[in-house]
């Protein structure tokens, strides 16, 4: 009951590349390149998360034609909040300079399933709200320990948005969540400390490979089409060994994941409308193909969706 308008992203201008990274912590890019196929990532210097944000929505709002009083309701995904409250959301609602107040804005916080929740959440509401502005943007340098080699060389910042609009288009989607018994993929809880990102990276990966399989074959299954048929995998940039390793599991052409974490690396709820944003600017996605957009983070969480594109998106 939804279509993609548009779509457009933002990432800071400054560039961390895997030697300067070696340059303060034991690594190479060698190494780093191996294990994740991750390059560079870009890194907030004098912006914020609302700066991403801002830039991203603006930018899709433009693209898509409508004024911005046309917006009927904003979600906002990101584990990494400026404030507590008020919501981003509502802080970008300002910053836009929306005026009218029949507005239904809110923050949601799914980790790095943050996208394709939000993405779920604003089908179901287009039922109400005609025109929604979806965003998820993260300030993930915010909350590394930029010691800790294990998580510093992931991680990136960065922001997309897309426009959704009421049709009759139907779309299915699947999300899950598991007990993270093992804290495999957690922050402190401290306040007055500095948060910070844990993973126990190898419980990450088979929980990763495990959940996107399922996904990716469970949204096969409910609309009836073979992987085949399925254009292109958008699925969360976190790791190039894991979607290889997907594509094997699967019997499909590692190609038909697109991946773009080479630049960016892992922007958490961001990777997947960055990477949407960039396929749109190569006129990769074309009216009538089937894009399976998935990913995977903590809680555990995992979600999916088979989106059929109707027209164009800009």
């Amino acid at each position: 009951m939804s279509r993609i308008v548009s779509c457009a992203s933002y990432a800071p201008s400054n560039i961390v590349t895997n030697d300067d990274l070696s340059k303060f912590v034991e690594t190479s890019d060698e190494w780093i390149v191996q294990r994740t196929g991750i390059k560079r990532r870009h890194i907030l210097d004098n912006e914020t998360n609302g700066d991403m944000a801002y830039q991203a929505a603006k930018k899709a709002i433009e693209k898509s034609g409508l004024n911005k009083e046309e917006i009927d309701a904003i979600l906002f995904a990101t584990i990494t909040p400026e404030q507590l409250f008020p919501s981003m959301a509502c802080s970008l609602k300002k910053r836009l300079g929306i005026e009218k107040k029949e507005v239904l804005a809110f923050d949601l916080s799914a980790a790095c399933s943050g996208f394709v929740v939000a993405l779920e959440c604003a089908h179901h509401l287009s039922k109400s709200y005609k025109n929604i502005l979806i965003v998820a943007s993260e300030a993930m340098s915010k909350i590394i320990d930029w010691q800790d080699r294990s998580t510093c060389v992931l991680f990136g910042d960065g922001a997309g948005a897309i426009v959704l609009t009421r049709s009759m288009d139907e779309h299915t989607f699947h999300s899950y969540t598991e007990h993270d018994i093992n804290d495999s993929l957690v922050t402190n809880t401290i306040y007055d400390e500095k948060i910070k990102v844990s993973m126990k990276g190898n419980e990450v990966f088979r929980f990763a490979v495990r959940a996107l399989e399922k996904c990716i074959r469970k949204e096969c299954e409910e609309a009836n089409c073979t992987i085949d048929e399925i254009d292109y995998i958008v699925a969360h940039q976190a790791n190039q060994r894991i979607l290889q390793f997907v594509a094997r599991q699967l019997g499909i052409p590692e190609e038909k994941f697109y991946k773009n974490l080479d630049e960016y690396g892992n922007t958490s709820s961001a990777s997947i409308p960055l990477a949407l944003s960039e396929m749109i600017e190569k006129k990769l996605i074309q009216p009538n193909q089937k894009i399976c957009m998935v990913a995977f983070g903590a809680g555990l969480t995992y979600s999916s969706c088979l989106w059929k594109v109707e027209g164009e998106i800009k």
